[in-house]
């Protein structure tokens, strides 16, 4: 019972949005995820639910999969823009970190 759906009449077709009944707990997010956060709710703030599905339809894990096929999670791994020093640095930490867990 943390959160419900609520319906709403929006730009002519009907929304289903989930509302939260609590306050979040963002305690558990690091500063660099609560940034993350941050960057993708002004990132596509401005965009209605067409619009950031067409972004969507750009990744490569979209264009990689065949209709009606699961997208595999890795796949957000992905990237078509050349990696900065910083998304290859990141990249490996992350990887050191899945590795350790297993």
């Amino acid at each position: 019972e943390d959160a419900h759906v609520e319906y709403r009449a929006r730009f002519g077709y009907q929304q289903e949005r989930l509302v939260p009944n609590r306050r979040p707990n963002i305690s558990v997010f690091s500063s660099e995820e609560l940034k993350l956060i941050k960057d993708v709710i002004e990132a596509l703030w401005h965009h209605n639910a067409v619009g950031v599905s067409e972004l969507s339809h750009r990744t490569a894990g979209w264009q990689l999969a065949a209709d009606g096929e699961t997208i595999p999670y890795a796949a957000v791994f992905l990237s078509q823009p050349m990696l900065t020093e910083y998304d290859a640095r990141r990249g490996q930490e992350i990887y050191k970190l899945l590795s350790a867990a297993s």
